[in-house]
């Protein structure tokens, strides 16, 4: 019987054998054979896939350069309008000048609500001036001090009617055996 030998298909190639193509590469060009890779796992991160990085150019963007727009109403602006709604005088008013001058200033919107705040704050602060100068008006009258006095009189009077003996009342409303 003779045997025919086979080559053995799992023994390593020959160094002097002719080179085989290695396995296609399912995205590629057929035939073609991937790039030999140090790491079985492909490239490290962060490196760059297709090539060093290319400078970014200097010429004019195809875009126009994005507006940023100021974020919103400005808080003092709004601060200074609660408070002259509370009528808190000076407060408001100094709350509304402070929006104003950050209104202008970052471009945000609330200017109007900071002069509003202003203005509130201005009339309070007339409206308190004139409660605090009629008060004491009227308790620099003779005539208001006359009435207080005749009131602190009275109210002594009666407390000295409304005082109970107190050794008399407990004395008789005591049970006798």
């Amino acid at each position: 019987m003779t045997s025919t030998s086979s080559p053995d298909p799992y023994r390593p190639p020959d160094d002097a054998g002719p080179a085989r193509p290695g396995p296609a590469d399912p995205y590629g060009a057929p035939g073609t054979t991937p790039a030999p890779s140090s790491s079985p796992y492909g490239p490290p991160q962060g490196a760059a896939p297709y090539g060093p990085a290319q400078p970014p150019t200097s010429g004019p963007s195809p875009y126009p350069a994005p507006q940023q727009q100021p974020a919103g109403t400005d808080g003092v602006a709004i601060a200074a309008l609660v408070a002259g709604l509370l009528g808190t005088a000076l407060l408001a008013v100094g709350l509304g000048i402070a929006g104003m001058v950050r209104t202008k200033r970052s471009g945000r919107s609330g200017r109007g609500l900071a002069i509003a705040g202003l203005v509130l704050g201005v009339l309070s602060t007339i409206a308190w001036t004139l409660l605090v100068a009629f008060l004491l008006w009227i308790v620099t009258t003779e005539e208001f001090q006359d009435g207080v006095q005749e009131g602190i009189n009275e109210l002594s009077q009666q407390s000295v009617e409304l005082e109970p003996d107190l050794t008399t009342d407990a004395l008789s409303a005591a049970p006798r055996p």
